[in-house]
C-alpha cells in the first residue's frame, strides 16, 4: 500500500480506523506500507515503521549550482539572486526545497525590478500570476518577453489593447 500525505490525513490514529491500522500492522500484518508525509507528522509515525526516509532537498552548493546553471550566459544575475538569498533567511530557507528554488528563480526572472517573494504563499501566489498572465499573453500571440504584466489588474488595459 502507498498512502500519499499522511499528514493531510484527519483522523490519523483514531482507534479502529482503518489507515492507522494498516500502519500498525494490526490490519493485514504481511501487507507492505509506504508512507509520504510532511516531517511533522513523520515524526508520530516514524516509531512504527521499520524503515523511515527523509528527503532532505538542496545543500546550499546545490542551490548556488542550480542559480548559476539556469543564468550561464547572465551570471551578473546568478550572482544578484545568490546575494539576494544570503541576505533574505526566509527565501534562502525556501531554496531548500527543489520546486520552490525553480519558482523563485523564474520569479526572479520575469519580476524584472521587483523583490522577490519573502512567504511561501506568496511564492504561490506569484506563481501562479505570472503563469496565467503568460498564458493569456500568449494566446493573444504576442510574444511573453515583450509584454510585462504584474498584476491581474494590469490584464484589463493590456487585453483592450488590440
Amino acid at each position: 500500500f502507498a498512502l500519499d500525505g499522511l499528514d493531510e490525513y484527519p483522523n490519523l490514529y483514531s482507534p479502529g480506523d482503518l489507515i492507522t491500522g494498516l500502519i500498525t500492522n494490526r490490519i493485514l500484518p504481511q501487507a507492505s506500507v509506504i508512507v509520504t508525509s510532511r516531517p511533522v507528522a513523520s515524526e508520530k509515525v516514524k516509531e512504527r515503521m521499520n524503515t523511515h526516509v527523509e528527503i532532505i532537498g538542496f545543500m546550499p552548493k546545490q542551490i548556488e549550482e542550480y542559480i548559476t546553471d539556469y543564468y550561464k550566459s547572465q551570471q551578473h544575475l546568478a550572482k544578484k539572486l545568490l546575494a539576494y538569498i544570503d541576505t533574505h533567511p526566509n527565501v534562502k530557507d525556501m531554496c531548500y526545497l527543489p520546486l520552490h528554488l525553480a519558482m523563485i528563480v523564474y520569479l526572479n526572472k520575469v519580476s524584472r525590478s521587483q523583490n522577490l517573494p519573502e512567504t511561501e504563499s506568496e511564492i504561490y501566489r506569484r506563481f501562479v500570476s505570472h503563469s496565467v498572465i503568460r498564458y493569456v499573453v500568449k494566446e493573444k500571440g504576442d510574444d511573453d518577453d515583450d509584454v510585462y504584466i504584474e498584476r491581474f489588474s494590469d490584464m484589463k488595459k493590456f487585453l483592450s489593447d488590440e
